[in-house]
């Protein structure tokens, strides 16, 4: 089963591949802040589904802090094309698992670039344990006939 970490790990690995010049980071925006860098965060999912299939919806965010500060227009629209190329259409997780990715959203605040895009998984859940080997039920013994009101499958 793909699991969030994976996801992300994904985002990245697509970005070093695609930016390999820049720095990517994913701890405290605050203090890593460099220009010419990148910072990727990914807020917590959704989760909702069944025993059977599990939903995962989530957002990842990606900034980019230019190298200039005060003259940063046309070196936006040019990362702004490489993030556009990079994710548009989907992002392979797994060899098996792709996920699309039909709308990037870019915006500018404050002298960084914003690109985010929403993601969206759903997943059997597959058995982790122990194939059942022994199980004890309960019967009504008029039905069943078997002795002290308890009928043994064996494995």
């Amino acid at each position: 089963m793909i699991t969030t970490k994976e996801i992300v790990k994904a985002v990245n690995a697509k970005l070093k591949a695609g930016l390999p010049d820049l720095k990517i980071k994913s701890t405290d925006i605050r203090k890593n802040v460099e220009p010419g860098s990148l910072y990727v965060e990914y807020p917590l999912p959704m989760f909702d589904g069944t025993e059977d299939l599990r939903h995962e919806a989530g957002t990842i965010r990606i900034c980019y802090f230019p190298a200039d500060e005060y003259n940063y227009r046309i070196e936006f629209a040019d990362m702004q094309k490489k993030l556009s190329e990079l994710f548009f259409g989907s992002l392979k997780v797994a060899e098996h698992f792709t996920i699309p990715i039909n709308e990037l959203e870019f915006e500018q605040s404050d002298g960084v670039l914003l690109i985010s895009f929403d993601y969206e998984t759903w997943q059997y859940v597959t058995e982790t344990g122990d194939d059942m080997e022994h199980i004890e039920v309960g019967t009504d013994m008029d039905q069943i006939g078997g002795q002290n009101g308890t009928t043994k499958y064996s494995g």
